[in-house]
């Protein structure tokens, strides 16, 4: 009750302070009656207070009423009504001005000729931007048209290859029905969308129900993926093995040959054959339908530093 009280006259005192006319009055009256806020401010006593403002500030009634009322009346209605039109005047002047000084900076600006070198800088970067641009959306209008390539054939091939459960006692007669893999560079998350709903009940099937794991033969790097059934392989790892077998062929085409790589229950090797003709481990790294895209741009990434390092020994050989 009280706390609503205080409200309503915090809201009323501040909606009286806020009125134009009556700000402008205290402002006037206290213009206007500067001697009486001196004597109440000074340190005299206060019977000697009031006996000076009764003999000389306002000794009577008519002093009242034109200094206390009437004086600072007409003071504020002329701050309200005559100061506005002096003051848009001086504010449409001096903006004026301001705009008028900046079109005068500005066509100066423009007839300042620019040097050869800034020129030709500019046409260079204009240049490159614009083939980033037709790069870029190039690049855009493949991986959109190849991802409405693959969304089609996952539909369909959802469509005509249904996913049902099996029994206990024919654990293997559904290894047939796992989607092939994915000739195609769209990101892990696309794939994730499309293929994880329809073979995460085939995969713990697979996982509980067959002991021993079936081991593929060996690929060369070159070799493409066949849609063969395996029970250690996702598609996801086909994915993973497809981005990086295709990346190491636009690389490295003269040593793609002598790169192993595998992808299998979210691990990821990279073996290359050494002086003597075995393989050794260049790579390894775990993956998740999380991690997946993070896990190819690392992998790519070291591939790319590596290829830059090779180049820059062969180039520049060291001198005997």
């Amino acid at each position: 009750m009280i706390e609503d009280f205080t409200t309503t006259i915090k809201a009323q005192l501040y909606e009286r302070v806020s009125s134009p006319l009556l700000s402008s009055f205290i402002i006037s009256w206290c213009g206007w009656n500067y001697k009486f806020l001196l004597i109440l401010i000074s340190s005299l006593h206060t019977p000697e207070k009031i006996i000076y403002i009764d003999l000389n500030i306002f000794p009577n009634i008519q002093s009242i009423i034109i200094h206390g009322i009437a004086l600072p009346l007409i003071t504020s209605l002329l701050l309200i009504f005559a100061y506005p039109i002096p003051a848009e005047y001086i504010y449409r002047h001096v903006k004026t001005t301001q705009r008028r000084l900046k079109e005068i900076q500005q066509s100066i600006d423009d007839e300042s000729p620019i040097s050869k070198v800034q020129a030709r800088k500019i046409r260079r970067e204009s240049l490159e931007s614009q083939l980033k641009y037709e790069s870029e959306n190039d690049s855009k209008t493949l991986e959109n048209t190849r991802l409405r390539e693959i969304i089609s054939e996952l539909q369909l091939s959802k469509d005509n290859n249904p996913i049902t459960t099996t029994s206990l006692d024919h654990p293997n007669d559904d290894l047939g029905e796992s989607p092939t893999n994915v000739d195609s560079k769209i990101s892990a998350a696309e794939i994730i969308a499309d293929v994880a709903s329809n073979n995460t009940k085939l995969e713990q099937h697979v996982k509980k129900e067959t002991p021993n794991k079936i081991e593929t033969p060996h690929k060369q790097p070159n070799d493409t993926l066949s849609a063969s059934p395996n029970h250690d392989t996702t598609p996801l790892d086909s994915f993973i093995k497809e981005s990086i077998l295709e990346y190491i062929a636009e690389l490295f085409p003269l040593l793609s040959s002598e790169l192993n790589v595998t992808a299998r229950n979210g691990k990821l090797n990279i073996d290359i054959a050494n002086n003597t003709g075995t393989m050794t481990t260049y790579i390894t790294a775990h993956y998740t339908f999380e991690t997946a895209i993070e896990v190819l741009e690392s992998c790519k990434s070291a591939l790319a530093a590596d290829q830059i390092k090779s180049r820059k020994n062969r180039d520049n050989p060291p001198k005997n």
